[in-house]
């Protein structure tokens, strides 16, 4: 979730 994890979230959500 970008909400939750901010910026290094974006990255994440995108590789989920």
């Amino acid at each position: 979730d970008e909400l939750k994890f901010g910026a290094a979230g974006k990255l994440s959500t995108k590789a989920d």
